[in-house]
C-alpha cells in the first residue's frame, strides 16, 4: 500500500508541474495503464534507470516518474489511455537526454515483461 500511494503521489505531482521531457505507451483502459504503471513502479523502474546512469543499485532518479491520471487521454492516444513517463530535470543533476534514453529503454522492457507475465 505504501508503494501504491508513493506511485499515486508521484503521478499526481507530475501532473501539477509541467514535465520537461516525456514519453508514453497506450493501453486499452485507464485501469490497465494504472495496473501496468503500478507493476513497473514496484519493480523498481526509477532504480533501474538510476543503475544505468551509474547510480548505486537502490538509488532512484529524482524528478523521474510515471503517471496515468489527471490527463486528457486523447492528447496522447487515439483510443485507450496512456501510461506516461515524465521527467522534470529542474531539481536534478542528471543529463536529461541520458535519463530519457535509458528510461525509454527500461520502460519498454518492463512493459514487455508485464505483458508476458499476464499471458
Amino acid at each position: 500500500m505504501k508503494y501504491y500511494l508513493s506511485a499515486l503521489v508521484l503521478g499526481l505531482s507530475a501532473c501539477a508541474t509541467t514535465p520537461q521531457f516525456s514519453h508514453f505507451e497506450c493501453f486499452e483502459s485507464r485501469e490497465q495503464a494504472q495496473q501496468v504503471g503500478s507493476n513497473i513502479f514496484h519493480a523498481g523502474f526509477t532504480e533501474h534507470v538510476g543503475h544505468r546512469l551509474g547510480l548505486s543499485s537502490n538509488s532512484s532518479v529524482k524528478g523521474l516518474g510515471l503517471t496515468w491520471g489527471g490527463i486528457e487521454p486523447t492528447d496522447y492516444c487515439e483510443s485507450g489511455h496512456p501510461l506516461i513517463v515524465m521527467y522534470d530535470s529542474s531539481d536534478s543533476d542528471y543529463d536529461s537526454e541520458q535519463v530519457m534514453f535509458w528510461s525509454k529503454i527500461i520502460f519498454r522492457e518492463m512493459i514487455s515483461e508485464v505483458k508476458k507475465a499476464e499471458q
